[in-house]
């Protein structure tokens, strides 16, 4: 007798498929598919669906669509499913050209063809199709649905039509989380913050309202724009409800408190985190960045490397970014080496991130060489390539790679026209010509990079013709012609300005204030300092630019029981608060009393910088505190890993040299990690003037001869030793009689 097998039934063949996909397992979904053409149940639509599913979900998206074409038998489900993956693939033009094929079949679509097709219309800014399908979805009873009303919101709102959007929302019955979410969400990317806030105010008070990690990282988005207060309540309400160790939500909270510049609290929710991923440590590094604390942005690389994990493109081109602001090429090199052996090598980011780090640190060679060897350049790079080759001095060469840029098609924006405007080298108008010419030439942008190069060049009266033409003035605008004149020693002029500032609409910001006390302070008028303190406060523009601004104004004018009273005032101080404060403390002569903010700088964890210890060092000289100094100079290295510039270098010779240690100083500018300067052996050769050393001395002027530089004033104080010991032919021998060096005479406006 023949034993006969029978076939599997259809709906074991369903369930097994459904296992497949619930594991995302292809290979065992393909051996089922075998068995099912095996079997001949090919008009088996419901088998079919679930295969065209298995596929979609498993990333196999051509097989999927395949086994769609192959059937006769499609069904609204058939075409439901391709849809949906359609869209889940990022091909919302093949989405909509399914949905055309099933309205010609003269299949009417349901409420998941409908949403799915509708985001669709949404990611291609299709908003008459759009509002189409809402047609649809209203006559076929669809339209209340939370699935299409939420897609509905959501292209509406990305199409730029956001009141047909908030008709939706408030014609919905019953509206879900994720609806109520997505509706916070558009408030917030229209700006309308405190909309957004009362929804979800009012939304809370609704037992069905479960409020995500979705919603609350939108929420904290509409903080960055409000009080700080707002975003300590949001987040204690996350804390409350349980999500603050999601790091998807601690993300969103760094970036919070970074944007306040908390970064105590920055700190404390990342270490709240139970499972830190790279995400999370970027948002780290970026905080840092935003903080101007690039020194700790490399630390965490360090970190990063310690627990094995992998940095993307977001981790190296922050930390290459960090590497540029600190002028560390070393540490910049070394990140290049770890780029070279992953798949980053080519990325455009880290590209760009690499010419950028290296034209900051002034190895413009290797910055070249990084952009030649890039298989794909976009405007981004090219505009970097052309700010960093005019810092660098090379402007014919910025303007060589604007021409190639304009010849190979690549998009010109309005960045490129600022990157050529900050370099022109006293074509700024030239350059300006072209802006009108590729029509961004009212851009503010645009205008504001063009005064300030003027300004930079030293053409004055052209910089103030070209404002006084201005059809519009923004806030940057004033700020930028205040500042151009305070730094070129017009300070009437510049506070002059600033008053014709205060009579328009325009209200002057933390940058303005800080630009024009410079010149209150640079005229030591310490009334007039007051006038802006209280310019400020009416403002109602006392952020930490303003006030670290007076503080620095202030104790120029010699008056440090006022800066201290400011200092006081303030609430939440951050380091930029303490460096201002030490560094008035210092230059007034108040050593101990720098010192003691620097021990309460470390009793409230706020960790000191570069800048801190240039402050303290140049106290500790003024003081004649050896000891103290070369405690605070270890520390900094080895407490800190805060890495020793020429300036620290430079406080400390003159430390030792106050203090008649010229010995000493000598040995230490013979261990300096880097040939010393010009400014090391000035300094030197002061001391060494002081103390009457002129064997020394000689040594001084040899290296900065040594140098090509400052010659004549080398031998002019070499001089004043030799005739303050008496040795006056070695004086004039010193002053280069007969040698044909001629030193400048001085000139003065007292007649």
């Amino acid at each position: 007798m023949k034993l006969v097998i029978s076939p599997p039934a259809p709906s074991s063949i369903v369930s097994a498929i459904k296992s497949a996909i619930a594991n995302k397992s292809l290979v065992f979904g393909e051996s089922v598919h075998a068995q099912f053409t095996k079997a001949g149940l090919s008009h088996e639509i419901n088998v079919w669906n679930h295969l065209v599913e298995l596929y979609a979900k498993c990333n196999k998206l051509k097989n999927a669509q395949k086994l769609f074409d192959e059937t006769s038998q499609r069904d609204l489900v058939s075409y439901s499913v391709m849809i949906s993956s359609m869209m889940k693939s990022g091909k919302p033009v093949l989405a909509l050209e399914l949905l055309n094929r099933l309205n010609r079949e003269r299949i009417i679509p349901n409420k998941y063809v409908l949403s799915s097709s509708i985001l669709a219309c949404s990611k291609l800014n299709s908003i008459n199709f759009g509002q189409e399908l809402h047609a649809h979805a209203i006559i076929s009873g669809n339209a209340s649905d939370p699935f299409v009303s939420t897609a509905l919101i959501d292209m509406y709102s990305k199409c730029g039509c956001f009141k047909p959007a908030i008709r939706v929302f408030d014609s919905c019955g019953s509206k879900d989380t994720i609806m109520i979410t997505s509706m916070i969400s558009n408030y917030i990317s229209y700006n309308a913050y405190d909309e957004a806030l009362v929804l979800f105010t009012e939304s809370m008070r609704k037992p069905s309202f479960r409020p995500t990690e979705f919603t609350f990282s939108s929420l904290i988005k509409a903080c960055f724009e409000m009080e700080r207060e707002t975003g300590e309540q949001i987040h204690g309400l996350i804390v409350k409800i349980g999500v603050n160790t999601c790091r998807f939500v601690s993300t969103s909270l760094l970036d919070m408190y970074a944007h306040f510049g908390e970064i105590n609290s920055m700190e404390m929710i990342f270490d709240a985190v139970p499972n830190i991923d790279i995400p999370l440590y970027n948002a780290l590094i970026g905080g840092y960045s935003k903080n101007a604390l690039d020194e700790f942005s490399l630390r965490c690389l360090k970190e990063i490397m310690n627990i094995n994990l992998r940095p993307n493109e977001g981790t190296l081109s922050s930390i290459l970014n960090a590497c540029g602001e600190l002028k560390s090429i070393s540490i910049g090199t070394m990140v290049h080496g770890m780029v070279q052996k992953t798949r980053f090598m080519q990325d455009l980011v880290v590209n760009t991130a690499l010419i950028d780090m290296y034209m900051k640190c002034g190895t413009v060679k290797d910055a070249c060489k990084v952009f030649e060897l890039m298989p794909d350049r976009n405007t981004i790079t090219y505009n970097t390539m052309i700010f960093g080759l005019g810092q660098n001095g090379n402007f014919d060469e910025s303007l060589r790679v604007y021409v190639d840029m304009k010849g190979l098609g690549v998009p010109i924006d309005v960045a490129t026209f600022v990157a050529l405007s900050s370099c022109s080298n006293e074509k700024e108008l030239s350059v300006y010509a072209h802006a009108i010419k590729h029509g961004f030439g009212t851009d503010l942008m645009v205008q504001n990079a063009t005064l300030d190069s003027l300004l930079l060049s030293g053409a004055i009266k052209e910089s103030i013709e070209f404002f006084e033409k201005l059809e519009v003035k923004s806030v940057i605008s004033w700020t930028t012609i205040i500042s151009g004149l305070a730094n070129a020693g017009l300070d009437l002029d510049s506070i002059q300005l600033f008053k014709t500032m205060l009579c328009t609409e325009i209200r002057p910001n933390g940058f303005t204030f800080s630009s024009v006390l410079k010149s209150c302070s640079n005229l030591s008028n310490v009334k007039l300092v007051r006038c802006i303190h209280g310019a400020s406060i009416k403002c109602g523009s006392m952020d930490p630019f303003t006030c670290c601004a007076l503080i620095d104004s202030y104790s120029r004018c010699g008056t440090i029981d006022e800066t201290k009273r400011l200092f006081d005032t303030i609430d939440d101080k951050n380091l930029v608060h303490y460096n201002a404060m030490i560094t008035g403390f210092s230059q007034n002569g108040f050593a101990d009393e720098a010192l003691g903010l620097y021990a309460d700088m470390e009793m409230q964890n706020v960790g000191p910088n570069e800048i801190t210890f240039i402050s303290l060092l140049s106290a500790c000289s003024r003081s004649g505190s050896v000891d103290i100094g070369i405690k605070l100079f270890d520390e900094m290295r080895f407490k800190y890993c805060i890495e020793p510039s020429v300036e620290h270098f430079s406080c400390m010779v003159d430390l030792l040299g106050r203090a008649g240690l010229l010995d000493q100083a000598l040995e230490f500018i013979h261990n300096m990690p880097f040939k010393p300067d010009e400014s090391i052996w000035c300094v030197f050769l002061g001391l060494c003037k002081i103390h009457g050393n002129s064997e020394l001395a000689k040594f001084a002027v040899k290296n900065l001869i040594g140098l090509h530089r400052n010659r004549i004033h080398a031998n002019v104080v070499m001089s004043n030793i030799f005739s303050e010991l008496g040795k006056w032919d070695d004086a004039q021998k010193a002053r280069g009689i007969g040698t044909g060096l001629v030193k400048e005479p001085g000139l003065s406006w007292v007649m």
